[in-house]
């Protein structure tokens, strides 16, 4: 495999696990919306903004992967053009989450 197939497929795969990492953060919210313990609460929580940094840290690893690929051939799609910084985002996969605030002793 060649090296751009190679870091094309890094960058893919990076994508990927974000979403995944972004998806379990959501499941978790909603567990802990639905929970009736404020410790189980409190715990889902925590687990979800785990899930929310991995999901950051993979998207920032895509982005630099993608840049990287794009910088060593300097084109887009295999055109003459330059290349835009951060022209694709990870910021277009990432689901609208809303903070979760559970009230204390609720």
């Amino acid at each position: 495999m060649s090296d751009e197939r190679s870091l094309a497929l890094e960058e893919l795969r990076s994508w990927t696990r974000a979403r995944e990492y972004w998806d379990r953060a959501l499941e978790y919210l909603k567990l802990a919306r639905a929970a009736s313990d404020p410790d189980v609460q409190s715990r889902f929580v925590a687990i979800a903004r785990h899930y929310r940094m991995l999901a950051d840290t993979e998207e920032r690893g895509a982005e630099h992967k993608g840049a990287e690929r794009r910088s060593r051939n300097g084109t887009v799609m295999g055109a003459s053009v330059p290349v835009a910084p951060l022209a694709m985002t990870g910021r277009l996969i990432r689901p609208h989450i809303v903070e979760l605030v559970i009230p204390k002793g609720s």
